[in-house]
């Protein structure tokens, strides 16, 4: 119930933000579960350019950043690393912002390496801030 009055407190413009992150959430876990993994990365190498952030892109990215690290934890499927990049992708690209995919990967043991994505806009992480430090970076796509 605590949560219900936490999103019923919001303004009006934070009720939007949340309700527009689960449904590109919805979208990222539907293009996950249907698509090849390599469709997903041809998805993201499309139109490929340098990133550069303008200052009101800051404020859309951190709002998109705030909306999707939310929202991510209510939604009643599971948004890992990959469905999160791919619904900050979709909105940012949306938003006229210029994305940056993320892949790293990191040895756990012998036998074991995982892999893990992220997004970032300029210096912004949208999407899993920590990641540089426990992963190495593989690859990054510039977003367009």
């Amino acid at each position: 119930m605590n949560k219900i009055w936490r999103f019923l407190s919001l303004d009006l413009d934070g009720k939007a933000m949340l309700l527009a992150a689960v449904g590109y959430l919805l979208i990222g876990r539907i293009l996950v579960a249907v698509l090849p993994i390599q469709n997903l990365f041809q998805m993201a190498l499309a139109g490929q350019q340098e990133p550069s952030v303008a200052a009101p892109a800051h404020d859309r990215a951190r709002g998109i950043a705030w909306a999707i690290g939310v929202a991510c934890h209510y939604v009643p499927w599971r948004s890992d690393c990959l469905v999160r990049s791919v619904a900050a992708l979709l909105w940012a690209r949306r938003a006229g912002l210029d994305p940056v995919f993320h892949l790293g990967i990191k040895q756990e043991d012998a036998s074991e390496m995982l892999a893990h994505t992220w997004l970032t806009v300029g210096e912004i992480y949208v999407t899993d801030p920590g990641a540089p430090n426990a992963f190495s970076q593989f690859g990054n796509l510039s977003i367009r």
